[in-house]
């Protein structure tokens, strides 16, 4: 199991913690989980749907981020171009000059 492990990466394992041979939590020291989590058998419905969703949500947070951060950064670089230029004339103002001038 841990070579298929190895070769497929996968997103999810579920793994009996009490198995004979070798149990969950063995397993998961093996293959190094860093995110691992477990849930108590019997488990509800909507605890298990959670735990399998968390990942992918979190992924498209991050996604999310991302994007608005680069919008972010576009906004700013436009608001301080705007603040480099004379408002009606749009001819460079003092700012755009350096420190020295202002």
């Amino acid at each position: 199991m841990l070579l298929l492990y190895a070769q497929l990466r996968p997103d999810l394992i579920m793994w009996d913690v009490s198995r004979s041979v070798t149990d969950g939590y063995t397993a998961a020291r093996r293959i190094d989980l860093r995110g691992s989590d477990n849930l108590v058998r019997p488990g509800s419905f909507v605890a298990l749907d959670a735990k399998i969703r968390a990942p992918s949500s979190l992924e498209a947070m991050w996604q999310k981020t991302q994007e608005l951060s680069a919008l972010l950064a576009k906004a700013n670089n436009g608001l301080e171009k705007l603040s480099r230029q004379e408002g009606l004339t749009g001819i460079d103002n003092r700012r755009s000059f350096g420190p020295r001038a202002a």
